[in-house]
Order: C-alpha cells, then structure tokens, then sequence
C-alpha cells in the first residue's frame, strides 16, 4: 500500500511451487474475483490471488499453459475470460470458470512474426492486437481477426515493427513506427495523420 509505504514481495523461483516463475515479468490484469495475471518470460502465464495472497502457475494438465512465454494479457469483464498474447502462439483465451486454454484459430496471424502477440488495446467491441509485424482487429463477439486498416497508404506505414501503440480519447490511435517515426490514424474515418516537421518525432532524435 504506497499510501502507509508497505509493500508485499513476491520472489521469482521455478523450484518454488508457491513463487512466482519466470525471467521477466510484463503485462498484467486482473479479473473480477481479484486474481491477477502475470505474462512473463520463460515462465508462461502466473496468476496471483489477492485474497490468500497464493500464486499459481498453470503448468499441469487441462490448465496448462502450452508456451513458454507470454507477451501480452488482457481481461474481458463482459465475458469474464482472459485474453492471452503468446511467443510464436497467436491469441489464446483462458475462461476462469471453464478452465483450459483455447487458441483462437484465424487465417490471418500465419507468420511467425504476426503469431508474437505483444499488446491488447480495447475499442469498442474491439480488441487491437499488436504483433510484431502488423496491426490487427479482434471482434469479442466473434473471435474473428482480420486487418485493422484498409487504406493502402496506412498499410504501407504500418508494414514494418511497431514498437508502440496508444489509443487516446478522441479514437486515434497513435503508432510509434521503427521506419516511419509517430502517427496517428483516426480510426473512425481511418484517416492517417502525419506531424508536420517542425513537430514532427522522429525516430533517429
């Protein structure tokens, strides 16, 4: 608690059944029962329970994680499940009170690079993926992903490593480029926008 300066430490230990596991700890969220889960590296997907103050890992049988690392995790609390972003796996949902892990097949995430799922953005009925090559659309009602954007020129822009993505108030949805710099694309009306070069960021400042 920041507020009285207490803190709880959780120590990292692949021999410990009741320790956190993993190399790097990353994305996190929490589900409405107050678990929280922890994508990481080398460990897969931890969770900790904020009532007992347990960790758990799913390593065994129909509650194993099947990748050894995890990239991004998101909750949805209108359908109570967890979306999970994998190493080389795709996007994976784990529902709580059902157990078990399930891919979500697609033919759209088939290289290995847009199967590195690094970060969820939620629009609308939306979910925004991020992978390491590209930018893609996840309806929650469906399952179905497809290609955020349509218009050529965007395609062009967002073909290479993204490093970041931000979704502000105003539905634009902000891309920090390895090759083209930041831009914004409004995603109402699916219109890029490109600062000028007095305000412009570029990528080698």
């Amino acid at each position: 608690n920041p507020d009285v300066d207490r803190f709880t430490f959780y120590t990292s230990n692949r021999d410990g059944a009741s320790d956190l596991n993993g190399f790097l700890f990353g994305k996190m969220t929490e589900d409405m029962q107050g678990n929280v889960y922890i994508a990481t590296e080398k460990g897969g997907l931890n969770m900790l329970d904020l009532k007992t103050r347990m960790v758990y890992r799913f390593e065994n049988g129909t509650t194993r994680f099947p990748f050894n690392t995890a990239k991004a995790v998101w909750y949805d609390r209108e359908y109570d499940r967890i979306f999970i972003g994998a190493f080389l796996g795709g996007v994976l949902i784990y529902s709580p009170k059902g157990g078990g892990f399930k891919t979500i097949s697609n033919d759209v995430l088939t290289e290995n690079s847009q199967k590195i799922v690094v970060d969820f953005i939620p629009w609308r009925e939306n979910l925004i993926i991020l992978t390491q090559k590209g930018i893609y659309l996840l309806d929650r009602k469906t399952l179905k992903i497809a290609p955020m954007f349509s218009t050529p020129e965007i395609i062009k822009k967002t073909k290479g490593i993204i490093r970041a993505i931000y979704l502000d108030s105003r539905d634009n949805l902000w891309i920090d480029s390895s090759s083209e710099g930041v831009f914004y694309v409004g995603l109402t009306n699916e219109k890029l926008h490109i600062p000028n070069k007095l305000n412009r960021i570029r990528s080698e400042e």
